[in-house]
């Protein structure tokens, strides 16, 4: 891929991103950071002293959701299906009892959705504003980020998130029978990522300092993505995670010096991204099985692993594909959360 195209992680299903390790991870690897903001409250979305900062480095981008409206109609019906599903209903059933309400601005949901909720009383309405039992609010937030991100022509833009329930909810399907094969990429405590204490503007500067060098590093985590989607075997997998085992490391051990010289303290963070495979059937399943975690493995810089694994996605998912838009999208979590 091209490192030149301005990528963006549009961030869900939140509006604010309370996780600051995710935050700066994702500025050091990404171009630019995105959120969900309808135009009437942008002010409000600027007002937040992370964006703030973010946007004095021209790295912030704001969503409008209200002009992404072309696939309406598929959002709600997908909306409806997850809401019926077995892996909602567990979720539901874990926050039930929870008293705290999730809003959601009026204009952030296209008409047809505001006409199901108040014909089904999925939420309570008050003042342009929609109050969600808070499952169904980050349901909603999470296929408002991927549709949103599938619509977004001006650039390379992918659905992130660090709340593994969320993505499951919003791509991953309940059967093999309505699904479709995607890869898995899972980079455990690798990720050069500041540690907590480390001031957002300071990642900031390192970043518009060192960017060739986070450049650099980004184009062999695409290449190593490009290379496994185009394997024919799963042995051929193997062999791509060996052979860009040394070039992972090389880069990973540059970062870290980099940071160091800048007195910038680090720790080593993880990702997972799920993108599109050339062959469906390059990774075998178990019966009845959706996911293959391990179908390959290496080992990275002392405790770091690189995992290859299967998923199988929603069929709704494809018309992402049919865009080029071959990432589906990404999970970072930092190594002190120890939730990878």
């Amino acid at each position: 891929m091209n490192a030149q195209i301005s990528r963006a992680i549009l961030y869900y299903p939140t509006i604010e991103i309370g996780n600051t390790s995710w935050l700066k991870q994702s500025v050091l690897y990404w171009d630019l950071i995105g959120t969900i903001a309808p135009r009437e409250l942008e002010w409000r979305a600027k007002g937040v002293p992370e964006f703030q900062e973010l946007q004095n480095h021209g790295m912030l981008r704001l969503f409008h959701p209200e002009s992404y409206v072309k696939h309406a109609q598929q959002l709600l019906d997908e909306f409806i299906r997850i809401r019926n599903s077995q892996e909602y209903q567990a979720l539901y059933q874990q926050q039930k009892h929870s008293p705290a309400k999730f809003r959601i601005h009026s204009e952030k949901m296209y008409p047809e959705l505001r006409a199901y909720i108040r014909e089904n009383q999925v939420a309570e309405e008050g003042d342009d504003v929609f109050l969600f039992n808070k499952v169904d609010g980050l349901l909603y937030m999470s296929l408002l980020a991927k549709y949103i991100a599938d619509q977004d022509g001006h650039m390379a833009t992918v659905p992130g998130t660090d709340y593994r329930a969320y993505q499951d909810l919003a791509f991953l399907s309940g059967t093999k029978e309505n699904s479709i094969s995607v890869l898995s990429l899972s980079l455990q405590r690798i990720l050069p990522i500041p540690h907590a204490d480390v001031p957002l503007n300071q990642v900031l500067d390192f970043k518009k300092k060192r960017q060739n060098e986070l450049l650099e590093f980004r184009k062999i985590l695409l290449e190593l993505q490009n290379q496994l989607r185009a394997a024919e075997t799963q042995a051929e997998i193997q062999d791509k995670l060996a052979s860009f085992s040394e070039s992972m490391e090389l880069g990973v051990n540059t970062l870290v010096r980099l940071a160091e010289e800048e007195k910038l303290p680090t720790v080593f963070g993880s990702l997972e991204a799920l993108f599109s495979m050339s062959l469906p059937d390059v990774v075998s399943m178990a019966a009845g099985a959706t996911v293959n975690p391990s179908v390959a493995a290496i080992g990275i810089a002392g405790s770091g692993i690189v995992k290859v694994g299967k998923y199988l996605i929603d069929k709704a998912n494809e018309r992402r594909k049919a865009l080029n838009k071959d990432t589906y999208s990404y999970i970072y979590h930092a190594q002190q959360e120890g939730i990878i």
